[in-house]
């Protein structure tokens, strides 16, 4: 019998704890309130609110895990592989990112802090990434859909 995913949880859990470091920031560490992540491409220049952006990831994380939830509920099945590997990628990006921006920020030569900053390195490499996985479960919603999730019955044999 195949085990019935609940990839929902690891998202639902990632929100929660996202808002969590949001409060606790907010509460703890007050002067950080102003900081934003800025990143430059080509010849845009990008400038957003710390805040806003993790209340948009958690946002976009909560929606996420609508989609697994809604599919277990309707008893559909989506393919596991892809939901690990989706839920690997975005959640565990994300826990990388959040463990190696400080220390990249903490061996940061400071010559080049001015210009390069290693922590907006690790975003840059990672964007692509996350958002391969997005078209993954975007793929993984559709055979979700399309597959219904069957329960075998043994059947009782008369001898």
């Amino acid at each position: 019998m195949r085990k019935r995913s609940k990839t929902f949880l690891y998202f639902f859990v990632a929100a929660l704890l996202l808002q969590l470091i949001a409060i606790l920031k907010l509460v703890f560490l007050p002067e950080t309130i102003d900081t934003s992540f800025d990143m430059n491409i080509y010849d845009t220049y990008y400038v957003i609110d710390e805040f806003t952006l993790i209340e948009t990831v958690t946002g976009v994380y909560f929606l996420l895990g609508l989609g697994y939830w809604i599919l277990y509920r309707l008893k559909r099945r989506p393919n596991i592989t892809l939901s690990n590997i989706h839920a690997l990628v975005t959640v565990g990006g994300l826990a990388f990112y959040l463990i190696a921006s400080p220390v990249a920020s903490f061996i940061e030569d400071d010559s080049y802090s001015s210009y390069y900053r290693n922590s907006d390195t690790l975003l840059i490499l990672l964007i692509p990434l996350v958002a391969i996985a997005q078209v993954l479960y975007i793929i993984n919603i559709f055979i979700g859909i399309q597959t219904p999730y069957h329960r075998h019955k043994r059947r009782k044999t008369e001898y």
